[in-house]
C-alpha cells in the first residue's frame, strides 16, 4: 500500500472523539483563564503539557480562542495586582494567641511593577553605557570590500587590542 492511500485509507475520529476532544479545549481554556497557568490547566483537564500547543498548532480557532484566554487571564492578574497595591489587603494582628485586629497592607512592589508597565518612559531602567576611548568604525560592508589578507591583519589586530585592553585591567585590579 502506498503512503497516499494509507494516508487516505485512514479512518477519521469518531463524531464521539471530536466532542470529547472539543470539550477538553473548552476546559482547558476555561481553566487556564481561571489560574492564568497553562501547567495547572493542563492537569485540571488531564492532558500533557504539549497538548495545548499541539492543539494551536493544528486549530486555528483554538489559537485564536487561546491567545483571548490569555489576553484575559492577564488582565485578571493585573486587576489582582492593582487590587493588592493599591486597595491593599487587610492582614490580622494577633496576641498572645488571639485575633485582635487587622491592619492593611499594601504591595510597593507591585505598584512599581503596574506604573512601569502603564509608563514605561517614565518608570524603566535605565542604564548609560559610556565609552571615552576614541575608536574608528568599521561597518560591515567596508569589511565586504577588503581582501582576505586585509581581514587576517584586521583579526590580528582585534586580538592584540583585545589582549592589551584585558592587561590594563589587571593592572588596575578590583574596582571597589
Amino acid at each position: 500500500m502506498s503512503v497516499k492511500e494509507e494516508w487516505l485509507s485512514r479512518k477519521k475520529p469518531s463524531k464521539a472523539k471530536e466532542a470529547v476532544r472539543d470539550m477538553k479545549k473548552r476546559l482547558f481554556l476555561e481553566a487556564f483563564v481561571k489560574t492564568g497557568q497553562k501547567k495547572k490547566a493542563c492537569e485540571a483537564v488531564g492532558i500533557s503539557g504539549a497538548q495545548p500547543r499541539r492543539w494551536a498548532q493544528s486549530d486555528e480557532l483554538f489559537q485564536q480562542e487561546y491567545e483571548r484566554a490569555k489576553f484575559v487571564a492577564a488582565e485578571i492578574l493585573e486587576d489582582e495586582a492593582h487590587r493588592r497595591a493599591v486597595e491593599g489587603v487587610d492582614e490580622p494582628v494577633w496576641y498572645k494567641g488571639e485575633e485582635v485586629g487587622s491592619v492593611k497592607k499594601y504591595s510597593d512592589t507591585l505598584l512599581i511593577f503596574l506604573l512601569k508597565g502603564l509608563k514605561p518612559e517614565v518608570y524603566r531602567e535605565r542604564y548609560e553605557v559610556k565609552n571615552d576611548t576614541p575608536q574608528e568604525v568599521i561597518h560591515t560592508h567596508q569589511l565586504r570590500d577588503l581582501s582576505v589578507e586585509e581581514l587576517k591583519s584586521l583579526a590580528q589586530l582585534s586580538k592584540k587590542e583585545k589582549e592589551k585592553a584585558g592587561a590594563q585591567a589587571e593592572e588596575s585590579g578590583p574596582v571597589h
